[in-house]
């Protein structure tokens, strides 16, 4: 049957738009060469494999999706870093383009990595179901499923490709399945709270990844996918500058960050729940996925992390600001000057005014204390905060710097002497 390409689109779309229960039926319908380019569409484009084959967790594509989609689809593409909000759909798209490239047998043995052993297993169980239970697959690859190995520690697909899950300081070194070496790598929340929470844990989960993982892989070849949520200013997903600076001003490469510039194939990208950041007073944010996360959604979580006074975990969570270093955005507006000079006479402490009005004011001091004073060790913060009689609330000075230890005390006086 001849078919110009205006109809056999047609067909591609109607085959993408069909339900997962009337697929199949189509599929069956369709003449030989709209399947032989739907085969070849779905090889190339991640998107319409998952309209096609993974309809029921996919019934239809996001733009982010579809540009996480694209990314893992380009071949000038070989080390990706993607920070996702939370509950973006970061997992479910990994999935799928993993079930892709088992399908099309795209990379031969494909590792996952979690902060956990547990974690990954998770993942590998979703996909060992989809083999055993997805009729669309079946239906269009064949059985892929293997009689051994078979479960959630290591997958061993009838093409030869194998899929094995990894946690955080697991042996990797020599891994290789039928003379395999690792050729498709993905880290998915490698990075949570119990690995990260500190610098030294830190700085080991950084030299796990460059010393131990990657030199597992084929140099030059194999491709590293690094996605999560950004747990810690940091953490390995928080350093998006492929440079940064030390003590003294001068620039020096991060090495995780030279695996992801430009002439090492490298990408990163991130997504936030909305364009512009929420805060509280304005609806036109911009919204990324408006048919999921609504406005009322986002309302109602700024709402409940507010009111428990975590508002930096909002914006950690969901624009990928990290909680130790992110503030809570303020509506600049109800900002002011106040034309006044903050006086002390003994005990007491006030703001006079140009007409000679003084107002009493009580104060109080906050110092958050750093303990090293190195260039990517946190500031040691001094605030000095007046309180009005009518409850208005007066930065009267603020000190952020490097100060060492021993020279805080004498900081803080410094800071009362106004």
């Amino acid at each position: 049957m001849y078919l110009n390409q205006t109809e056999i689109n047609t067909w591609l779309d109607k085959i993408a738009d069909a339900s997962p229960y009337h697929k199949i039926s189509v599929l069956e319908s369709a003449p030989e060469i709209v399947l032989e380019a739907m085969f070849r569409k779905m090889e190339k484009d991640t998107k319409y494999f998952a309209l096609v084959c993974m309809k029921h967790i996919h019934p239809y594509i996001p733009k982010h999706h579809a540009e996480a989609f694209a990314a893992f689809d380009n071949d000038n593409f070989r080390n990706i870093r993607q920070v996702w909000y939370r509950g973006s759909g970061k997992t479910t798209c990994k999935r799928t383009a993993i079930i892709k490239r088992i399908c099309f047998q795209q990379r031969r043995h494909i590792i996952m990595i979690s902060e956990t052993n547990a974690q990954a297993r998770r993942c590998t169980r979703t996909i060992k179901t989809e083999f055993e239970q997805n009729e669309v697959i079946k239906y269009i690859f064949g059985d892929l499923k293997s009689k051994s190995p078979w479960g959630v520690e290591h997958l061993q697909f009838a093409n030869g490709v194998n899929l094995v899950p990894y946690g955080t300081r697991d042996a990797i070194r020599g891994a290789n399945e039928g003379g395999d070496r690792i050729d498709d790598g993905w880290l998915d929340d490698f990075e949570g709270e119990k690995n990260s929470d500190t610098s030294d844990k830190r700085d080991d989960l950084l030299n796990w990844l460059l010393y131990v993982v990657m030199p597992a892989g084929v140099p030059g070849k194999t491709s590293w996918n690094l996605l999560g949520t950004i747990v810690d200013k940091g953490s390995i997903l928080a350093k998006q500058d492929p440079y940064e600076k030390d003590d003294k001003g001068m620039f020096t490469v991060d090495a995780m960050n030279s695996w992801f510039r430009p002439e090492h194939k490298g990408f990163s990208t991130q997504f936030s729940i909305s364009k512009k950041v929420y805060d509280g007073t304005t609806d036109d944010v911009g919204l990324t996925w408006e048919e999921y996360h609504t406005l009322d959604y986002l309302k109602d979580e700024f709402r409940k992390y507010s009111s428990t006074g975590k508002l930096s975990g909002f914006y950690q969570e969901y624009y990928n600001i990290p909680a130790t270093e992110s503030n809570p955005v303020i509506n600049v507006d109800a900002i002011r000057v106040e034309n006044a000079t903050f006086k002390t006479v003994g005990k007491i402490t006030y703001l006079e005014y140009p007409d000679k009005k003084k107002v009493p004011c009580r104060v109080y001091i906050g110092v958050d204390p750093a303990v090293k004073t190195g260039h990517d060790c946190d500031d040691t913060v001094i605030f000095v905060l007046g309180l009005l009689p009518d409850k208005t609330y007066v930065i009267i000075n603020i000190i952020a710097d490097k100060i060492k230890i021993e020279d805080q005390p004498n900081r803080v006086f410094e800071a009362m002497q106004l």
